[in-house]
């Protein structure tokens, strides 16, 4: 590799990347990797040192500038070493030399050099007698004693500090001269770098003109000199841009040595530079070594066969290595034997709470976050499984260690971590360990882990699926612990809601467990629960509803607890005061009556009334053992608020078991209790009498069944005075839902009846109050659709029904037309145009709703139901009368246009949208019937309408130009010439409102592109203006581009055309035109023809060029990569595709195109390799992994190999590998190991 040109990054050479693989690279680091830490260099030392042998008066200032004057620090050191000795301030020296070892802390936070050297995954020598390098490495493996350099011992996951360290051992330090002969002359230490010489590829890095003697010293000492020198070492030294000259000098020195200089350009960041050279270094060494496979292959062997000598190679990799560690947590979390390694891990601090990841918000996204996973979750759950299976006291032990320390962890602030998914897999772990384990700290923690703000469903479900079944299954013994939980898993928090009524602190109160999973755990356990503690269950739950009523007296009202039963009136029996309730109800009907008795008589007494209801319930249940409960309550509990429904269902459960007098005590009960009486019928005895006799009636009902003579006799009484039928006796109010209209009337009361019976009866309904209008209209029409013949008999009796059966008769005969029914059209016609004669049909007002355009949208409909199919319409003689009907309609009818989602539903939905819509089908229908050769085939009058309507100030409706727009083929079929001389006042350019109305018309419903229309519309600018428009519909700008594209297909429009609709459409640049056109082109993947794949790559180029423009738009650069879809489209990927596909790769994971691209891009591996190899690493250095389909990744990646792109497949394997992503990896080794 030639690095004669001074480059800011270098190439990484050939060499290095071989070493690494090889496992043959060392890296030597000297005091410039220190001095970018902020370390003071060798001449400040030197001159720190002399002047503090000033400041301590051991030399004058004459010897202190001579001093200075010397151009060898180290030899300046060395003298001011033994002044200061020779002086007893030898600590003087060594506190000198730390403080000018010391890093700037935020260099060490920020850029950290040593992040990346760590990177390079080498032998690692230092020259440095500083620490900074330390906290990579297992104190063990950082080495600086004098007899720790073994030749035949050299471990590549140690720190060799061959100067010593000060801080592990002052006497270490070697830094003055005597100290540099020394070492260097020892036969041990030569033999240990010469071995490292001649075995490894060696980096120098920090090395410069104060260390040329040392260098020199450590080469020409550790290495056999020949005459010819092999460049196998590298040096990296920065140069100013332009100084090849110096750069060549440099290297014959460096060269004799053989090393090669590799330059790097230091003119924006100086030495700092190293760093952004080592990064990128690093970046493209992982992508090509097979150091991170190998290194996967070697954790996953040990991760499942533990081995005490591999322990510490192990940690020293995953000690800074994320990807690493992440890989060696998930073959732990897999192994089948985890247990050897828990200690170790535990000892190594992998399990320190304050490593819990914490919430992110996510980027860009303020407000929203994610909770990560922390790595070591899947290997504690897997251990504690494993020892689930064979129980350890030890594991056991460790286990609860490691709990205990995450759970009871707080920050610097005091506040616990919340990542529910810890909490979770806490949970899991802990209802693991056997039962003698698990203690109440557990349970609270539980209580917090529900508690969280942020999702706790997790939890939830563990408690159903294990926490609950754990402690369940170990019966009495675990009774104190069940109480425990049910105390938390029963309780609640107050969360406010919204006010409806305007009133003040409304709150709700809710499960801290999820309620579904709640629901389902006291659904399924609630029998085992109140097997070990039914009574003290039900007490805490009745507690959790005391706590609730106390503060909020309106909950657990009978409006959201209908019955204490089960009953499909209760709506929400998964809510959480149901649940409640239903619990303690459950654990008392579990019990014994004797145990519960004394709760239930203290219930009754309670003021709220869900507790004496509860109590009245369980009575029923109980009562042969809790019957005198009721009896003796000492008051009428008829009177009691809201007990009704359980005092009736006791009353008619126990009819026949009540005695004679206590059938009597409830008669006088019902006789004596205080009813409510309406306001408005207190006056009235008669009312109030007949009133008062229905409530007696229904509490009577209850009793029939005892056969009481008393009772059957008062009950006749009562129901004499009020014979109304009882509807759900039992409940004060009863809910129910139904579908569309429940009429009164069936339709059989209107077929058995005459025309004029029906007009008469229906016309009876007109002042009576509460009468279902909706329902009776309803069965109206349902009739009228059932037998339209009969009612298109004689019609005349309908003018005088109210408007609304009016509009049911006509929408009943549209709907019986529409089922091919037959209908007297004549008579029909006759009825409409005597209804739309009367002047009051047009001159009533509506309050609420418009009955007259009800009626009119039916009239309209009926005409196009009966023109529009030539198999099915009414007779041609009846077409005059259509004629004029619909003439009185667009003349008198008020546009009244709906507010609904866009223009062309609300004008779907509009009575004149309707009206004009008729008056066209009615054309086409009498065109096709009479003017079929004609040129002019529009009826006189309906043009002649819609020609006057063309002046917007006499028809300044929306609907009329909405209907031009969707109808121009029809009226170009009926007048070419009139659409030819209208067409620039069907879409009046001048008037925006009326023109985009009836473009959008017009786009909306052309799906089919006629060739005429369309040059029509272009060369009146209609189509340019609609370019230039933007559209509150996007199907609306679809629609548009998919004209244009249709132009560019059938060669209408040509991009070399400046001025033609495709071109002018690319340079407007408009994001939802350009991404139209983009999918329609896409949607015709699957029948793609020859002509059309023609169009695509220049298409794609013009589109490429002008978006590529100003990439740094967001809108653009979504265009861009939308354009990735049309790798399906092509035949291949050219030279001039790869350069627009890379931008859109870039871009495609951020506007979400990469569903298909793995799919795509399989498709074209074969033919292309290298590029689509490439593309791969575009994304992936953009932080796009796609994992979407795996399967054509990987058939992608062995192609890549077969074609001989083993350098990019390799690249790509382990970029995903370093990613934690291993799908790649069994091909990876398929293809390397075939080298090896």
């Amino acid at each position: 590799m030639n690095y004669n040109k001074i480059l800011p990054i270098p190439n990484v050479p050939q060499e290095i990347i071989d070493a690494v693989n090889y496992k043959k690279l060392a890296v030597f680091i000297g005091a410039g990797v220190s001095r970018l830490l902020g370390s003071a260099g060798w001449d400040e030392l030197a001159y720190n040192l002399i002047k503090t042998c000033f400041e301590k008066k051991l030399i004058n200032y004459r010897e202190s500038d001579s001093l200075k004057q010397l151009k060898d620090p180290k030899k300046i050191i060395t003298i001011c070493y033994h002044l200061l000795k020779k002086s007893n301030n030898k600590e003087i020296y060594y506190k000198t030399l730390e403080n000018a070892i010391k890093a700037n802390t935020d260099r060490l936070n920020s850029q950290n050099i040593y992040d990346e050297i760590y990177r390079l995954r080498a032998l690692f020598i230092t020259t440095n007698i500083d620490s900074h390098f330390h906290k990579y490495f297992e104190p063990a493996n950082i080495v600086f004693k004098e007899n720790e350099f073994i030749p035949s011992n050299i471990d590549r996951n140690k720190l060799y500090h061959i100067h010593g360290c000060l801080e592990k051992d002052r006497n270490s330090i070697i830094f003055t001269v005597p100290d540099y002969i020394k070492r260097y002359n020892q036969e041990k230490f030569n033999n240990f770098l010469k071995k490292i010489f001649e075995e490894y590829i060696v980096l120098f890095l920090g090395y410069g003109l104060a260390e040329f003697e040392l260098l020199d010293f450590l080469i020409t000492k550790s290495e056999k000199r020949s005459k010819y020198k092999e460049l196998k070492h590298f040096i990296l030294i920065p140069f100013y841009r332009g100084e090849e000259n110096i750069l060549s000098f440099e290297r014959y020195y460096y060269n004799s040595m053989g090393i090669e200089v590799i330059p790097y350009e230091k003119d924006e960041k100086g030495y700092e530079q190293l760093y952004e050279v080592l990064k990128n270094w690093n970046e493209e060494i992982n992508q090509v070594s097979g150091y991170l496979y190998d290194t996967y292959e070697y954790l996953e062997k040990f991760a499942n066969n533990y081995e005490k000598s591999e322990e510490d190679k192990v940690f020293q990799l995953i000690k800074n290595d994320e990807p690493q560690r992440h890989y060696f947590f998930k073959c732990l979390a897999s192994t089948s034997n985890p247990f050897p390694w828990l200690k170790p891990l535990k000892e190594k601090v992998y399990f320190n709470p304050a490593d819990n990841p914490k919430p992110q918000e996510v980027p860009d996204k303020k407000g929203y976050f994610f909770i990560p996973h922390w790595n070591i979750l899947g290997y504690l759950e897997n251990v504690a499984k494993k020892n689930k299976e064979a129980p350890s006291d030890e594991i056991t032990n460790l286990l609860l260690e490691i709990i205990q320390e995450i759970i009871d962890y707080k920050d610097e602030n005091g506040e616990r971590i919340e990542n529910y998914r810890t909490d979770w897999v806490m949970v899991k772990v802990i209802f693991s360990l056997p039962i003698e384990k698990i203690s109440n700290k557990h349970i609270e923690f539980v209580k917090i882990a529900l508690n969280s703000k942020w999702d706790s469903l997790l939890v939830s479900s563990e408690i159903k699926e294990t926490v609950l079944p754990k402690l369940l299954n170990e019966g009495e013994k675990a009774k104190n612990l069940i109480l425990e939980l049910l105390k938390v898993i029963l309780d609640y928090k107050k969360i406010k809601k919204d006010s409806i009524l305007g009133e003040e602190d409304s709150f709700d109160y809710v499960p801290i467990m999820g309620e579904y999973w709640l629901y389902e755990s006291l659904k399924v356990y609630k029998p085992q629960i109140s097997k070990i503690c039914g009574l003290e269950a039900a007490k805490i739950a009745i507690q959790k509803i005391k706590e609730i009523v106390t503060k909020d007296k309106t909950q657990f009202y009978p409006i959201w607890i209908p019955t204490i039963e089960d009953n499909p009136q209760t709506s929400f029996p998964d809510k959480y005061q149901n649940l409640l309730v239903y619990f303690v109800r459950n654990m008392f009907e579990f019990s014994k009556p004797q145990e519960i008795k004394e709760v239930i008589k203290n219930l009754l007494n309670e003021e709220h009334s869900i507790f004496k209801r509860i109590a009245i319930y369980i009575i029923n249940q109980h009562y042969k053992e809790l019957n005198q409960l009721l009896w003796t309550w000492g008051r009428n509990p008829l009177d009691e608020i809201s007990v009704k429904h359980e005092l009736f269902e006791l009353f008619k459960s126990h009819a026949k078991d009540f005695s004679d007098e206590q059938i009597e005590k409830i008669i006088e009960w019902i006789e004596s209790k205080n009813y409510y009486i309406p306001e408005e019928i207190k006056t009235d005895e008669q009312k109030k009498e007949k009133f008062l006799a229905y409530q007696k009636k229904e509490w009577l009902y209850s009793l029939l069944n005892s056969g009481n003579p008393k009772i059957v006799e008062l009950y006749n009484k009562y129901n004499y005075l009020d014979p109304t039928e009882l509807k759900h006796p039992g409940f004060d109010f009863w809910m129910e839902t139904k579908w569309g209209y429940e009429s009164l009337v069936d339709i059989e009361e209107f077929l058995n009846k005459s025309n004029e019976e029906i007009a008469k009866y229906l016309d009876s309904f007109k002042d009576k109050e509460n009468i279902d209008m909706e329902g009776i209209a309803d069965s109206f029409r349902n009739a009228v659709k059932e037998n339209p013949e009969k009612f298109t008999a004689n019609m005349k009796p309908f003018l005088k029904i109210q408007r609304i059966y009016q509009y049911s008769l006509l929408w009943g005969l549209k709907e019986a037309w529409n089922l091919k029914k037959p209908i007297n059209w004549d008579i029909v016609f006759d009825f409409i145009s005597d209804l739309i004669s009367s002047d009051d049909f047009w001159n009533e007002e509506y309050k609420i709703y418009n009955y007259r355009n009800w009626i009119i949208s039916q009239i309209a409909e009926l005409i196009e139901e009966g023109t529009k199919d030539d198999k099915h319409a009414f007779e041609p003689k009846l077409l005059q009368k259509a004629e004029k009907i619909s003439l009185i309609l667009a003349e008198k009818t008020e546009s009244e246009l709906p507010d609904m989602l866009d223009i062309v539903t609300s004008v779907l939905n509009s009575t004149k949208g309707k009206i004009f819509s008729a008056m066209i089908n009615y054309s086409l229908r009498y065109a096709r019937l009479y003017k079929t050769e004609s040129e002019e085939r529009w009826i006189k009058s309906i043009k002649e309408e819609f020609t006057k309507r063309l002046n917007r100030n006499i028809d300044p409706s929306i609907e009329f130009s909405v209907i031009l727009g969707q109808y121009l083929a029809n009226l170009y079929w009926l007048d070419k010439k009139w659409v030819i001389n209208h067409i620039n006042q069907i879409f009046p350019k001048e008037n925006e409102t009326h023109w985009q109305a009836a473009f959008t018309g017009y786009l909306f419903y052309s799906s089919r592109i006629y060739k005429d229309i369309y040059f029509l519309l272009r060369e009146n600018n209609h189509y340019l203006k609609a370019i230039k428009t933007s559209f509150k519909d996007e199907h609306i700008t679809e629609r548009l581009a998919q004209h244009i594209a249709i132009g560019y297909i059938e060669d209408w429009e040509n991009l070399d055309d400046e001025k033609s609709l495709i071109s002018q459409l690319i340079e407007n640049g408009n994001k939802k035109q350009l991404l139209a056109i983009i999918t329609f082109f896409w949607m015709m993947r699957e029948g793609i023809n020859d002509k059309i794949k023609t169009k695509i790559k220049p298409l794609w180029k013009a589109i490429f060029e002008k978006t590529i423009e100003n990439k740094e738009s967001s809108e653009n650069q979504e265009v861009i990569s939308k354009l990735i879809t049309w790798l399906i489209l092509i035949g291949e990927i050219d030279d001039e595709v790869f350069e627009w596909l890379k931008p859109a790769v870039r871009y495609s994971s951020k506007y979400h195109n990469t569903t298909f691209l793995s799919e795509y891009l399989m498709k074209h591996v074969s033919k292309t390799p290298k590029k689509v190899g490439e593309l791969y690493i575009e994304m992936l250095n953009n932080n796009i992994y796609l994992d979407y389909k795996v399967e054509d990744i990987q058939k992608t990646i062995k192609i890549l190999y077969k074609r001989g792109e083993k350098y990019l497949a390799d690249r790509i394997c382990n970029l995903y590998g370093a990613r934690g992503f291993d799908f790649l990896r069994d091909i990876y080794f398929e293809y390397n190991k075939k080298e090896s």
